[in-house]
């Protein structure tokens, strides 16, 4: 009688690491830390057909996998990862890239991690980068067009920060600066107004982004002055040749 117990016992171990294994979470190790290099959309499917959720710029998420899909007739790197929020789906590898930072100073974009090679450009104060790779003191940057030129594998010897409180202020003022860029009859009144107190809140900070903040508020000014005065002189240009065409 008292074997049975035992018999059990055994069939109850050989069976629970099999159930571990099917396990849908088994496999979900985390192979890397990956962000965002510009707004991205996430997939619930791997061929990118139906929409999950849209990361912002510098958003993190964990690597799962990294697999090749056939997308269109071509062939497609394809991640699938997982959010803050823990839901998982999928999203094109390009999109994603190591570790962001954020320019502290006009930094020099080399060609090659050499001061004798070519600069390709000078990258801005305030500028939001991501790391590529890292060869001694020098790494190569992803960071998109600055003037008309594209950094997308160039080198950098310092000059920047990888502070997070830093690269989301840096977030802010771009987003901010995004909207600012565009005409203000163009703009919603509420979101030009949301764009104004961001500023507004960043020229109260410690970091190099109360200074631009406060240039940039103190140009948009002498911007939306011109822009004002403009729509009155066409708006008068108008009215006077209403007037005269009126006129006996």
């Amino acid at each position: 009688m008292k074997r049975i117990p035992v018999l059990v016992l055994i069939l109850l171990i050989s069976i629970t690491p099999g159930c571990k294994k099917n396990s849908p979470d088994s496999d979900e190790i985390s192979l890397a830390k990956k962000y965002a290099r510009y707004s991205t959309p996430v997939y619930k499917d791997r061929e990118l057909n139906t929409w999950l959720a849209t990361l912002s710029k510098t958003e993190s998420v964990d690597l799962l996998a990294l697999e090749k899909v056939l997308i269109k007739n071509k062939p497609v790197e394809i991640a699938s990862v997982k959010l803050s929020d823990d839901s998982k789906g999928f999203v094109a590898a390009a999109n994603l890239a190591d570790r962001p930072l954020v320019f502290i100073e006009d930094t020099k974009a080399h060609v090659r991690n050499n001061e004798g090679s070519k600069v390709e450009a000078t990258i801005p104060r305030g500028t939001i980068g991501f790391i590529m790779e890292e060869k001694g003191n020098w790494v190569q940057v992803y960071v998109g067009k600055i003037g008309e030129k594209y950094i997308t594998k160039q080198w950098v010897q310092g000059g920047f920060s990888t502070e997070t409180a830093l690269i989301l202020e840096a977030r802010t003022y771009e987003e901010a600066c995004s909207v600012l860029a565009k005409k203000k009859t163009e703009v919603k009144p509420e979101l030009w107004e949301e764009a104004l107190e961001k500023l507004q809140n960043l020229k109260s900070s410690s970091s190099i982004f109360a200074g631009l903040a406060s240039d940039k508020m103190a140009a948009l000014e002498g911007k939306v002055a011109v822009e004002e005065e403009k729509e009155e002189t066409v708006g008068g240009d108008n009215t006077e040749h209403t007037e005269g065409e009126n006129m006996p």
